[in-house]
């Protein structure tokens, strides 16, 4: 069993939702069935967990309504495996909240991969990831980190015929978008309808509730495909749209024509398709040796947070 000294460090990375169809909603638990084809990508959280007495976690940089949802998922995971054990969460925020990337799920995710190892449990990713499944519609995506249709309400992940490589242009505008908000707004009625009046000229079905939630997105996303030459991608419930780039020379190209003309923080991002997008660290204070190797998150930092 590992000491308790020990310290992991895991990757949470962002997603980006590639086309987003909402379906029925379930009588069971009120949750929207959704078909959203998805690609984690490498603008990434950074989460150090050590064991500890007790659960609890603690955020580095921007604050998120979802603060406690990792600090959740280990307490689900403590009580399913019957186990009276603690994890010291320390989150260092990248991703933005409120923009559709998954960044409270994906934290939830690495804190359970990151529990299950330092506990011993030695739970398969399937296993997690039904657990996962009942916390956020997210959570069993990053579990797994790979490209991958999210169907059901994010329970059943299909991996994609045909996987995507290259990069993206992301738009990110300093805007907060609730998911839960967006999804009230999608339904009602007139919503719904403006949904299906719209739909065959746009990929996610949740952008009318999303404009209805946050107007200023219309202008933003109308500016920016004047200057892209291309319509913007919603992602998720937004505020954050994209563009896909064949590769880096493309991306850094919009990004430039982008940045100073849109009120948004614009950033390049790789596609993680094929292959984990999530690096996991073994150490101690002294030593971190990696574990699982996965390409590096943009900006992603070894040392462990003071």
């Amino acid at each position: 069993m590992p000491p308790t000294e020990q310290t992991i460090r895991i990757a949470a990375p962002a997603k980006i939702n590639l086309s987003l169809a909402v379906g029925n909603r379930r009588a069971a638990d009120g949750r929207h069935e959704i078909d959203a084809p998805s690609v984690p990508v490498d603008i990434c959280d950074q989460i150090w967990a050590t064991e500890a007495p007790a659960i609890s976690s603690r955020l580095i940089g921007m604050q998120t309504p979802d603060s406690e949802l990792a600090a959740r998922a280990v307490a689900a995971l403590a009580a399913a495996a019957g186990v009276r054990r603690g994890v010291n969460l320390v989150i260092e925020k990248r991703i933005p909240a409120g923009a559709g990337l998954g960044g409270a799920s994906s934290d939830a995710a690495a804190a359970l991969l990151a529990a299950n190892r330092l506990w011993g449990l030695n739970w398969s990713p399937a296993a997690l990831a039904a657990l996962a499944a009942r916390l956020g519609s997210d959570i069993p995506f990053f579990i797994g980190c790979r490209p991958a249709r999210i169907t059901g309400t994010g329970e059943r992940l299909v991996p994609l015929a045909e996987t995507p490589s290259g990069w993206c242009v992301l738009v990110l505008p300093p805007v907060f978008c609730s998911t839960a908000a967006v999804y009230a707004r999608y339904a009602q009625d007139a919503s719904a309808k403006i949904s299906r009046r719209i739909r065959k000229s746009a990929d996610n079905d949740l952008l009318p509730a999303a404009l209805a939630v946050a107007p200023e997105l219309a202008g933003l996303m109308a500016a920016a495909g004047r200057l892209a030459g291309r319509p913007a991608q919603l992602t998720g419930s937004g505020s954050g749209f994209f563009f896909l780039a064949a590769d880096a020379t493309a991306a850094a190209a919009l990004a430039a024509r982008l940045a100073g003309r849109i009120e948004a923080r614009i950033q390049t991002a790789v596609l993680l398709a094929g292959r984990p997008g999530r690096s996991l660290h073994l150490g101690s204070s002294q030593a971190v040796r990696q574990r699982i190797l996965a390409p590096p998150c943009a900006g992603s930092n070894p040392a462990s947070p003071a």
